[in-house]
């Protein structure tokens, strides 16, 4: 996915994904789980010292992603993924 209209002035971008099971929400389940999920921004650099992911309990449990990044141009590339890594096909990270 193309992120368009960033500015590489020298302040920071948050990127944020909440990742939750489509069925449990539809069916109110109350369990607690990691997903595999990875994301990848191209043409930035990620402040590695603020990396979050958190689960939060709403309705049902969900994984919430944040990454803090600077520019490097005015466009970034976003990859999200369902594998827990680059190498691992997969869902749960747990």
């Amino acid at each position: 996915m193309r992120v368009p209209d960033l500015n590489s002035l020298p302040h920071l971008d948050l990127m944020k994904m909440n990742v939750a099971d489509y069925n449990d929400v539809g069916e109110k389940k109350d369990e607690k789980k990691r997903f595999g999920i990875t994301v990848r921004l191209d043409n930035v650099e990620v402040d590695a010292s603020k990396p979050f992911i958190s689960d939060v309990k709403c309705r049902q449990w969900i994984n919430h992603h944040r990454t803090v990044f600077h520019a490097n141009a005015k466009t970034a590339i976003l990859t999200r993924s369902d594998w827990a890594d680059e190498q691992i096909p997969g869902g749960s990270a747990d």
